[in-house]
């Protein structure tokens, strides 16, 4: 299983949609474990991207060490989305 330390690519912040996808792009192989230590802010449409990105990629892609404040981002935007389908 493939482990990534996100905080090496981005520093603390994920603000941009480009960033999220560009991530995505380098995903080669998987499983994936993408590691959120040192994250602090995700920007709204950067946790739309990478729901999206997750949603799409063909690996199993799991999440480790998200702070309280990125997890409510992603259930901010999840909610968000469900709400569009709905």
């Amino acid at each position: 299983m493939k482990k990534l330390q996100l905080f090496e690519q981005f520093g603390s912040l994920i603000i941009t949609r480009n960033a999220i996808r560009d991530l995505f792009d380098s995903l080669a192989d998987g499983p994936i474990v993408l590691d959120f230590n040192g994250i602090e802010f995700i920007s709204r449409s950067a946790a739309h991207e990478y729901i999206r990105g997750k949603t799409s990629s063909p690996y199993d892609i799991k999440e480790i060490n998200m702070s309280k404040n990125i997890r409510a981002m992603f259930i901010l935007v999840a909610k968000q989305l469900k709400n569009i389908v709905n």
